[in-house]
């Protein structure tokens, strides 16, 4: 490009800006920003500083940043924050109207890029950067090498290779949200590229590395990670194995603990490339476990195909440490970059082994897992000792050690629910156990502990669920029966004449062909504890179609060798071309076959048999009350209508299996005829025989589930207290991820003290058990609402809160949404608050938009009075936020135990 006259002044007067900014942060820590009074001016320093924190790739870094920059402005943040290398149009980045101090970071990063070569600016460069370095006293003496850019920018030696990688990585991140604006991208993004693993770096990309580190004085630190690529030794890293072999003695005129911590690294590679060589495996297990105590990020830098080639022709042996290698390998990381070492070793590799290393075993208790935890040294062991408390791994490893805590066993009553019991029981025990041998700190023991702990109340909550979902108070329609009819009852018993005439016949059945309709409509569509409503609050709405799905996701997820959000595989095979569209279309017809099932039978409508029977009964029993004022016995109509209900409820859950096999067939066909196509990222690693296999176990282990669920409650039993965080728990239950991560769901429970505001409640206040059904009702509404429509799935984060104040209690839930989310909220808000302001009680028996009808259900069932309910869009921190208050009536809400 052709270089203005006044290019290189602006650039000086930018670095004397960069240099007064870099003083006055080090005497006094003021860092202003640069003024914005005039029209078109764009500050660069926009960008918050948590966002380059989260992340270590630099691909990712870089992707991440063009997505939150308008397309005509994203050259322009990239070569600002990270590097000029897709730069293409120099002139038109530089005519956008900056200030000078980030005109000058803009030059500097294309000078280091190459795209600007006029000797003038990068003299004028090179100068600046000097005047920056110059303010640390000693920065180019190799031993003074810890002073440079600590403190206020990174706070710690990052430079030599003195620390941990990941280390490394997250202070480089915190140093360029701090001080970008000083000190440029290039040093930053020189080690951002050296630690990104899948990128190839060629001869030429070395050499530009190599003389931006020369530039700031760190080509010690930078020959010492291009090393990490020649031990891998992938054809990629070639470049960098040739590059070491020309500079790697350079690094030794310096002393001290970073060349000493090089050396040992340097030893314990060449102790794996010996084991490799050798097909000694016990060696290799070694030397992974003395490099992983060295720094645990290096296990990344290892040929895993040689490293498992060694393996498999070594001699088997079992133990811990046979375990800690499958611990790795079946790491997302060694995925990522060896896909074949990912299929052969599997999911459950790790599992097995630990089971291997205790099977010759005669004690399997937990001191003796802690025993041989401790042989296993340093970061490895505690891996070890974090990995096996993992809820999947301890509930195998449970069962392998026939774990059965007494203190556990009498909290989960459900037989088919001891398995979770015991598998939470040992991971609580081996939790406490690890920390008292310092195998694992505080803090992970405590969250181990407390999630164990929840673990088992949630598990005593879905015992209750196991006893059956549909809650019908019969008690309460007895009294009702009573209240509304006994008077009409005794008064046509008055009318009645002695005499057996027609009249009278008829006169009795007009009667209680009246009082039959009434009531029937009353017990089973529009009364407070109406069975339309109930199934459709605890069957219908959610609960059964997402026990499925859940059962479908969980069988992709053990089909897979790695972890893939299900939203992900969705959207990546979403047309007819793709290779698992047929995957996704049958995860949609399961969908469709569920909703087809609760439409068939458990519909409760007027007219249908249910209805039929019921009313049958009722006028029967009406009719021999009149004739017969001594046979009015309640309990004969209770069981009657109990044993009518049970008929339909057997029926669905026959039904229910039908279904389900049914769409089991099908889907075996599918898998068969409709599975052709062009290839897709996720086949790969995509097996069809053995998802339809565990799509077959998945489907039948949420029929033993759903067929409990179809059934009415068992009356008495009773919850004392419970915590709100147990009941949260218990919703996401049927939302439980499959791509290893668990949605975010953040529980207050607070109490309103006058002027002090709102104030959390402490653990030992919990909610009256008698509202269980009440809050349960609310939370399962707002949660699966929420999830359905964020846009965001299991991704999305939620806030609830329950304050409790007085004779009033409001529940406040907020939960983020997607950009398209927030337009389309926003555009229907008038209608959804229209609805809320005015619902009616039958809305709660659909399926359909009744989230809110059903929770005001609750609310009048309880408390006999119709809750105030507000929502709104928060556009700016996009979210939607639903605020439900209730006049409080009765028992004490709160209880101190």
């Amino acid at each position: 490009m052709e270089v203005p006259a006044d290019l290189v002044e602006r650039v000086n007067i930018g670095y004397a800006k960069r240099r007064a900014t870099l003083k006055r942060l080090l005497r006094d820590g003021s860092d202003p920003r640069p003024s914005k009074d005039r029209a078109g001016f764009i500050d660069l320093r926009w960008v918050p500083r948590v966002f380059f924190i989260n992340s270590l790739s630099y691909s990712e870094n870089v992707q991440n940043l063009k997505n939150v920059i308008p397309a005509d402005l994203r050259d322009l943040f990239v070569c600002y924050y990270y590097s000029s290398d897709e730069i293409d149009d120099v002139e038109a980045l530089l005519n956008h109207d900056v200030s000078d101090e980030q005109f000058s970071v803009l030059v500097q990063s294309l000078v280091a890029g190459g795209k600007i070569s006029d000797p003038a600016i990068r003299s004028s460069v090179a100068d600046g950067i000097n005047s920056l370095l110059n303010e640390f006293p000693g920065y180019y003496a190799p031993t003074a090498l810890k002073a440079k850019i600590r403190n206020t920018f990174i706070r710690n030696d990052v430079l030599e290779f003195n620390s941990e990688i990941s280390q490394i990585a997250r202070y480089i991140s915190l140093a360029r949200g701090r001080s970008i604006h000083i000190f440029g991208p290039e040093i930053f993004s020189l080690f951002d590229k050296l630690l990104e693993r899948s990128s190839d770096l060629t001869d030429d990309d070395l050499i530009m590395l190599y003389r931006i580190s020369l530039t700031w004085g760190v080509e010690e630190a930078m020959i010492d990670l291009t090393e990490l690529r020649s031990f891998r030794g992938l054809p990629s890293d070639k470049p960098a194995s040739n590059f070491v072999s020309i500079h790697q003695f350079s690094s030794y005129d310096s002393q001290g603990p970073a060349l000493e911590r090089w050396r040992e690294v340097r030893r314990e590679f060449n102790k794996l490339h010996a084991a490799i060589q050798q097909s000694d495996g016990k060696a290799l297990v070694n030397a992974l476990i003395a490099i992983y105590n060295i720094d645990p990020q290096l296990v990344n830098w290892i040929n895993w195909d040689q490293a498992y080639d060694c393996i498999c022709d070594a001699p088997r042996f079992a133990g811990l440490h046979m375990a800690f290698f499958y611990l790795l390998a079946s790491a997302d990381e060694v995925g990522q970059l060896f896909p074949d070492v990912s299929l052969a070793v599997g999911e459950g590799a790790f599992d097995s082994a630990l089971r291997g290393a205790f099977r010759p075993l005669s004690t399997r208790e937990i001191p003796h897992l802690v025993a041989e935890l401790k042989a296993i040294s340093g970061p490895a062991g505690r891996a070890l000792a974090s990995a096996i408390l993992r809820h999947e791994t301890a509930s195998n490893f449970s069962t392998h050690l026939n774990y059965d805590a007494p203190w556990a066993r009498r909290l989960v009553q459900a037989q088919s629910l001891s398995f979770d019991g015991r598998a939470a029981a040992f991971r609580r025990d081996a939790a406490r156990a690890f920390q008292k041998a310092k195998l694992i700190d505080a803090n992970l023991s405590q969250r181990v502990q407390k999630e164990a702990e929840t673990h088992l109340r949630v598990a005593y909550l879905r015992g209750r669920q196991l006893e059956g979902l549909v809650h019908i108070n019969f008690e309460y329609a007895r009294k009702h029966f009573n209240e509304t009819y006994r008077n009409s009852i005794i008064t046509a018993q008055r009318m009645v004449i002695s005499s057996s005439s027609g009249a009278d016949h008829r006169y009795q059945a007009d009667v209680a062909e009246l009082i039959a309709d009434d009531f029937t409509r009353f017990l089973l569509i529009n009364g407070p504890i109406n069975l339309r409503t109930t199934i459709s609050d605890s069957l219908r709405h959610g609960q059964l179609p997402n026990r499925f799905l859940q059962a479908f996701d969980k069988a992709i997820a053990t089909t897979l060798s790695t972890a893939v959000d299900i939203s992900n595989l969705i959207n990546a095979n979403s047309t007819s071309t793709d290779k698992l569209h047929w995957v996704v279309s049958l995860r949609s017809q399961l969908k469709e076959c569920v909703l087809k099932f609760n439409q068939d039978f458990l519909s409760v409508q007027e007219g249908d048999p249910l209805f039929q029977k019921i009313n049958r009964i009722v006028q029967d029993f009406v009719e021999n009350s009149i004739r017969d004022k001594n046979s009015d016995d309640d309990k004969i109509w209770i069981s009657a209508f109990k044993e009518a209900i049970e008929d339909v409820l057997c029926s669905a859950r026959d039904g229910l299996v039908n279904v389900i096999y049914d769409f089991i067939e099908l889907a075996e066909q599918v898998s068969i005829d409709e599975a052709g196509g062009p290839s897709s990222s996720v086949d790969k690693t995509f097996k069809r025989k053995s998802f339809i296999e565990s799509l077959s176990q998945q489907l039948k282990e949420a029929i033993k589930d759903t067929s409990q669920w179809i059934a009415l409650a068992q009356e008495g039993v009773a919850i004392a207290h419970f915590s709100l965080e147990d009941v949260v728990e218990l919703c996401l239950v049927n939302y439980s991820p499959t791509g290893g991560r668990r949605p975010a769901m953040r529980v207050n429970l607070s109490r309103r003290r006058g002027n002090s505001g709102d104030v959390i409640a402490p653990p030992n206040v919990q909610i009256n058990g008698c509202y269980f059904d009440l809050v349960e009702t609310i939370c399962k509404n707002l949660i699966g609402n929420c999830f359905a429509h964020s846009g965001l799935g299991l991704e999305t984060r939620g806030k609830l809160e329950f304050v409790v104040s007085g004779g009033k209690i409001a529940v406040k839930f907020k939960n983020t949404l997607s950009p398209s989310a927030v337009a389309n909220l926003r555009a229907k808000l008038p209608d959804l608050r229209k609805r809320a302001s005015s619902i009616t009680l039958d809305r709660a028996g659909e399926d359909e938009s009744s989230g809110t009808a059903k929770m005001a259900w609750a609310c009048n069932r309880e408390f006999g009075a119709m809750p105030k309910i507000t929502l709104d869009v928060d556009e700016n921190r996009a979210e939607f936020n639903t605020l439900l208050e209730m006049q409080h009536i009765g028992r004490p809400f709160l209880v101190e135990l």
